[in-house]
């Protein structure tokens, strides 16, 4: 029964909570970048030739931001903005997105929990030269 338990939660990590494709052309999905979100990660994936794949661990988001331009708003998308601790990937923009409403509050919720489970505090530092 217990490694039954452990193929389930390896199971539910794989399954992304969403995902959606880059939606640049009037709310069409004629992109190749696929966004997915798991309960402990994001992974982007790009290209069609040479393809790129980008993961970014939740607990290493440090603060979000949503951005919906006049067109966007007309079809109903948006972008989500992602500041994090990662060296690499500083900021991560997730383009052109469905519903971004929901996924800004789901990752926001999951980035959350996700700190929590594993112990780590997101630290803030303040400019001290007003």
């Amino acid at each position: 029964m217990k490694n039954k338990n452990r193929f389930l939660d390896q199971v539910a990590l794989e399954t992304p909570m969403w995902s959606d494709k880059k939606r640049p052309f009037f709310g069409l999905p004629l992109s190749f970048t696929r966004y997915s979100l798991y309960p402990d990660r994001i992974t982007i994936d790009r290209g069609f030739i040479f393809c790129h794949h980008d993961e970014l661990r939740l607990y290493r988001i440090r603060d979000l931001k949503m951005n919906r331009g006049p067109f966007q708003r007309l079809f109903g998308l948006g972008d989500v903005v992602l500041m994090t601790s990662d060296i690499s990937t500083p900021r991560i923009v997730l383009r052109d997105i469905l519903q971004p409403q929901d996924v800004f509050r789901t990752i926001s919720c999951l980035a959350e929990e996700e700190r929590q489970r594993i112990g780590v505090n997101v630290i803030e530092s303040y400019p001290t030269d007003y």
